[in-house]
């Protein structure tokens, strides 16, 4: 009952000594800090995937099942875990609770909030194990940690010479080079190469997120973020192979193709120079 009472006092007596990060509960202390230390105790007993939490394992399980058990009542997406819908009705309510206290950007988690400030402070909490080098997100070591030491195969294309780090992104290429479109709009009729880039553009029909600079509308909250970057040029995400900067997330620019020259390059070191120096 006291770790739920915590959830509404927003106490986090828990502190992180490798990062400064406060969590509510011992248990969420001993999951954080195996991110530091690269241990993954929990692995897939179907594709020997390993995870730092129960948590996290529990929720792969159900890609492999396909179960979704958590629903959107606004748009009837679905989602793995309850955290993935709490972040997903954010989009729809546009609720910003989480204010940066150094220059009072808002935020919609506590988590962006976090990986926002490190823009400022400089901070790269997480190390990996094998080279040393350091980065501002765990997804960014994981992202290096697959390409640069290989614990995770590319799935290469069987037309060119373009790799991807999950099958979705490599099967969503493949309708690319065959032309197949199976995902059609049921406002228009227009087809899509994914159910997802279908959701979207059947959002445009409803232009509901307005630019308040030159009041250009949006369909999606997400679109009128990377809209606003155009005017205050703001680009938050970086490039954990080559360290350029992006205007959308890490996660939208590492499902493009890797392709074999930015492999042999990594191996080889060319790019490297754009490292920052404290993660030599």
């Amino acid at each position: 009952m006291e770790r739920h009472i915590r959830t509404h006092t927003g106490e986090r007596g828990f502190k992180c000594n490798s990062c400064g990060k406060t969590l509510t509960t011992k248990h969420s202390l001993e999951n954080h800090v195996r991110i530091h230390t690269g241990e993954r105790p929990f692995k897939c007993s179907i594709c020997n995937k390993s995870f730092t939490s129960e948590d996290g394992l529990t929720g792969h399980l159900r890609t492999h099942s396909r179960e979704n058990p958590y629903k959107c009542e606004v748009c009837k997406k679905l989602f793995s875990y309850p955290s993935k819908l709490t972040r997903h009705y954010l989009t729809h309510t546009g609720e910003k609770s989480f204010k940066c206290n150094v220059c009072g950007k808002a935020f919609g988690s506590q988590q962006e909030m976090e990986r926002h400030i490190r823009t400022h402070t400089g901070e790269r909490p997480y190390r990996c194990q094998m080279c040393k080098r350091s980065f501002t997100t765990q997804k960014g070591l994981l992202y290096h940690t697959m390409i640069a030491h290989k614990t995770r195969k590319l799935l290469w294309c069987v037309f060119c010479e373009c790799g991807f780090l999950s099958t979705p992104s490599l099967n969503s290429h493949l309708m690319w080079h065959i032309g197949e479109t199976p995902f059609g709009c049921k406002f228009c009729g227009k087809t899509c190469y994914t159910l997802n880039n279908k959701r979207q553009h059947q959002q445009t029909h409803n232009q509901m997120h307005q630019c308040c600079i030159c009041e250009k509308k949006f369909a999606t909250r997400g679109y009128l973020l990377r809209h606003t970057r155009s005017h205050t040029l703001e680009k938050p995400y970086e490039c954990t192979v080559c360290g350029s900067e992006f205007k959308t997330s890490e996660r939208q620019n590492f499902t493009k193709p890797v392709t074999r020259e930015i492999i042999d390059n990594l191996e080889n070191g060319v790019g490297r120079e754009r490292w920052h120096p404290e993660q030599s």
